[in-house]
């Protein structure tokens, strides 16, 4: 069964050559694949767990990189 998205394959786009598994992008796998692209694009549906811990990845590397910084946050429960 192909991963491209119904929409896609009803319009006749093919994304199965183009798709990269998240773990093969993340764990340096992928790199040949994505010398050649400007932006790799990751989609996430419906896994906000996914989304913490990559959004979270994405955070230590870009601070690793000088591209990002850490802000102060303080964070406290509301009674209800």
């Amino acid at each position: 069964m192909s991963s491209s998205p119904p929409h896609a394959r009803a319009a006749g786009v093919e994304f199965d050559a183009k798709m990269i598994s998240l773990n093969d992008m993340l764990s340096g796998r992928a790199e040949a694949r994505l010398s050649g692209s400007q932006r790799p694009m990751f989609k996430s549906v419906g896994s906000a767990l996914q989304d913490v811990i990559v959004a979270e990845l994405a955070f230590e590397r870009a601070v690793e990189q000088g591209r990002a910084i850490e802000l102060p946050a303080i964070f406290r429960a509301k009674q209800v």
